[in-house]
């Protein structure tokens, strides 16, 4: 029997290592995303994504039934779910997850955490981190728990979660950044308070804080649309210069086509 990628992790390239370690970081991709990240730089046309796609994922079918899919899903690294209207997203199934997990000596528990599915909530905040640091020329590192911990521990501060840092490597030396995802239900004035706590409840820590001071420490808020930003920008100018100064509000479209779909954005 000839064995194929998608039936052996054993013959998988470099490339398609390189893919499942991206889906690993960010829990999702998409189309789009895979050919600006991995193929565009190498002036590669849109058919050789294709052909590694191909590979990799097992083909949409949206009609099959939860047991359909599962079983079709075994027999590849990549399964695509549909995140809204025509957009598919690709996702690591168990097969997918075991090729990266042995690379990065992921423990059981991990695994088994990364290989349930996600909820409405947790595909748009995922959608947007990725969106933010893949977007065209962006040059933004999402760093994951391990890494922060592994290579900025001394920036952790216990019970705040390590999992939505990123570095701004268009800055020098690069920039630490923290995450917060809008989904635009809260009160502006409330949802920049949440962010403020966010920031405020690691200032204590002195790296961290002597980062900060040095301006190379910033929280970003990822919101819908340019009339969210307005209205959140309004509160984050009543703080106080040294915590507005660290708040950023960052317009991520695509977060908008996930909510808007749902009616949670306004």
């Amino acid at each position: 029997m000839v064995v194929t990628a998608s039936q052996d992790s054993n013959v998988l390239t470099d490339r398609d290592k390189e893919i499942l370690a991206h889906v690993f970081r960010f829990r999702i991709t998409t189309r789009d995303v895979l050919y600006r990240v991995f193929f565009e730089p190498n002036g590669l046309r849109q058919d050789a994504m294709t052909s590694v796609l191909r590979r990799l994922a097992a083909p949409y079918k949206p009609s099959q039934s939860a047991g359909e899919q599962e079983e079709l899903a075994k027999r590849f690294h990549l399964f695509p779910r549909r995140l809204v209207g025509k957009l598919i997203y690709y996702h690591l199934t168990r097969l997918g997850l075991r090729a990266v997990a042995r690379a990065k000596q992921v423990s059981p528990v991990v695994f088994n955490r990364l290989n349930r599915g996600l909820n409405h909530d947790s595909r748009a905040k995922r959608y947007a981190i990725l969106s933010f640091c893949c977007a065209p020329g962006a040059r933004r590192q999402k760093l994951s728990s391990r890494e922060f911990h592994e290579h900025l521990a001394e920036y952790h501060v216990p019970r705040c979660p390590a999992d939505s840092f990123y570095l701004d490597m268009s800055r020098t030396p690069p920039r630490l950044g923290l995450i917060r995802v809008d989904y635009a239900r809260l009160a502006p004035k409330l949802a920049v308070a949440r962010a403020t706590e966010d920031l405020t409840r690691r200032l204590p820590n002195d790296h961290l804080r002597a980062k900060a001071d040095a301006g190379q420490f910033v929280l970003s808020i990822l919101t819908p649309t340019p009339e969210r930003k307005h209205q959140l920008e309004q509160p984050r100018l009543q703080l106080e210069r040294y915590l507005r100064d660290r708040l950023e509000i960052e317009v991520v479209p695509e977060l908008n086509d996930v909510l808007s779909r749902r009616g949670l954005s306004r």
